[in-house]
């Protein structure tokens, strides 16, 4: 016996797989996501005539300004708060 018994794991694995990654890859790279809807919507003129459409560009800003507004978490693995200053800044 094999170590997969059905093709139909394997399937269902990849499938769930797929879709975790890109829920992760989308999260971590929002800002480059609004950055390339709002070039999409800046170049594209029909977007900006549609009447569901119209008004998206203040949308995508206030997304961007509220993404780089966030805290940044920095783990560092002492409790020496200024080892990693030293590693930063040359004295």
């Amino acid at each position: 016996m094999g170590l997969i018994r059905s093709p139909k794991i394997i399937g269902l694995f990849l499938a769930y797989f797929l879709c975790i990654f890109l829920v992760l890859f989308a999260l971590k790279s929002q800002i480059k996501l609004a950055r390339i809807a709002m070039w999409i919507y800046d170049h594209q003129t029909i977007l900006q005539r549609w009447e569901c459409t119209r008004g998206w560009e203040i949308v995508i800003v206030k997304w961007m300004k509220a993404l780089s507004s966030q805290a940044v978490v920095v783990w560092v693995k002492t409790d020496d708060v200024c080892a990693p200053n030293s590693f930063f800044f040359w004295h």
